[in-house]
């Protein structure tokens, strides 16, 4: 009887460690969003937040109405932003549970500001294999989940910790900066070709950025996949 007490009580503490620590690393990531969207409001208004927001929520739309690949009713701009601090690139997280199969995919999701523009691109992608975070793999995650994996594996490294000297980190409240160098990953510079990215003609970051947003029109082989091939001069130029 004693033993099955003690058992009853392990479960217990157990069943209240796993609550607790679940609660805080939701509220820890609740207070590292507030802490980033905060961070960009301050940088770029809530005016242009809102604005690039409902951009790229309407440029999903299009892409899926119009059948490109990897675009479709079950994907989502995730809602935070990060803006660096000359306010002409800014990151969000492309979230999509997929129907089918075992994993799910989030993909990393640019903005590039040009002569008063903003361009909008996707990125690197990783896929998230569902059992890791749940029993029944046939259930994709939530957006929410996906969000949460976002704030971890995307995010992350948006915000650096001022350093302040030895005994003013040790004592003083923590202050965050930009880290600028986090925005660098979408610039993909080609050392072996001198270019940008796939797009071997593109000299500069903005024709890329231009190229790359027009081939997201190029009609897909049968396989689904789009070529990625030189850009034509016209294509540079609009």
């Amino acid at each position: 009887m004693l033993n099955l007490d003690k058992l009853k009580f392990y479960f217990l503490i157990i069943i209240i460690s796993s609550i607790y620590s679940c609660d805080y690393k939701r509220n820890e990531i609740v207070e590292k969003e507030k802490l980033y969207y905060n961070t960009s409001i301050n940088i770029i208004t809530e005016k242009v937040y809102d604005a690039v927001f409902y951009k790229a929520k309407d440029s999903l739309k299009v892409w899926a109405k119009n059948d490109l690949p990897f675009y479709d009713r079950y994907c989502k701009i995730d809602s935070l932003i990060c803006f660096n601090k000359n306010k002409n690139r800014c990151f969000m997280a492309f979230l999509h549970p997929s129907p089918g199969g075992i994993s799910d995919e989030i993909r990393n999701f640019y903005g590039a500001k040009f002569n008063n523009k903003w361009y909008l691109f996707d990125g690197a992608s990783y896929m998230i294999m569902r059992k890791t975070y749940q029993s029944d793999e046939s259930i994709p995650l939530s957006f929410d989940k996906l969000h949460e994996i976002a704030m971890e594996k995307g995010y992350s490294g948006y915000l650096i910790k001022k350093d302040k000297g030895f005994w003013n980190n040790l004592f003083d409240k923590a202050e965050y900066e930009i880290n600028d160098a986090f925005f660098t990953g979408m610039e993909s510079y080609n050392t072996t070709f001198k270019s940008y990215g796939s797009c071997h003609g593109c000299k500069t970051f903005e024709e890329y950025v231009i190229y790359i947003t027009n081939l997201q029109w190029k009609k897909p082989d049968k396989d689904g996949y789009i070529k990625y091939d030189h850009p034509t001069p016209e294509e540079i130029a609009r």
